[in-house]
């Protein structure tokens, strides 16, 4: 019966997406205002970027308190190296591949 799920049967409609240039503070803001651990980086036209997650906040909040840095944008912050899955695709042969990675 799982392997008849699909990803698209668990996307969100109408994610919540950054812009490379949203201040970190506002990303983690909108992070937890929506209660989630992660949204998609996009450019004008909507092309994924990369992913702001919350081991991207973890990773600035750390560079912040032992370099003294001030967290710029998003951008200085995302992953970039994802990998892409169809909407079609099992979430079993997802979970796989998030076991894999």
């Amino acid at each position: 019966m799982l392997a008849k799920l699909t990803v698209r049967e668990y996307m969100t409609p109408n994610p919540v997406v950054f812009k490379p240039e949203t201040d970190i503070f506002e990303a983690i803001r909108k992070l937890m205002a929506h209660k989630i651990t992660g949204a998609p980086v996009v450019d004008g036209q909507g092309r994924i970027l990369g992913l702001f997650s919350e081991l991207d906040c973890m990773k600035v909040v750390a560079r912040a308190a032992y370099f003294e840095e001030m967290p710029g944008s998003v951008q200085d912050s995302m992953t970039t190296d994802l990998e892409e899955v169809a909407g079609n695709t099992s979430i079993v042969e997802l979970a796989d591949i998030f076991a894999r990675s």
